[in-house]
């Protein structure tokens, strides 16, 4: 399993920060875990990513998916989480504490 999962997400994040470099651009990344993950290569390929999210994002949320295991275990009470619970316990996250203000494009002086 996997193989172009972070270089196909760099090379698309470089490209949109080339096209669109006056937005702005977030990135929501999981990190693997041990205990989570069965590929081999995870944690190499999640350290050669974070530099191209480091230069071509201006905000990066980075997630421990060890610490979401955590939450579905003893915060929502799941004996067995699977990568279904783990995603939804990152989304009722990002949707709690997140909030994108709306930003005027023109300010009038």
């Amino acid at each position: 399993g996997g193989g172009t999962g972070s270089g196909f997400g760099t090379l698309l994040l470089n490209r949109l920060r080339e096209e669109y470099y006056d937005r702005i651009i977030m990135s929501f990344s999981v990190y693997p875990s041990p205990k989570v993950s069965d590929v081999v290569v995870e944690p190499y390929n999640a350290l050669l990513s974070m530099h191209q999210l480091i230069e071509n994002t201006d905000e990066s949320f980075c997630f421990d998916n060890e610490a979401l295991y955590r939450i579905c275990t003893e915060t929502l009470l799941i004996k067995t989480p699977n990568y279904s619970d783990l995603k939804r316990s990152s989304v009722q996250y990002n949707g709690w504490n997140y909030h994108i203000p709306k930003i005027p494009r023109t300010v009038e002086c």
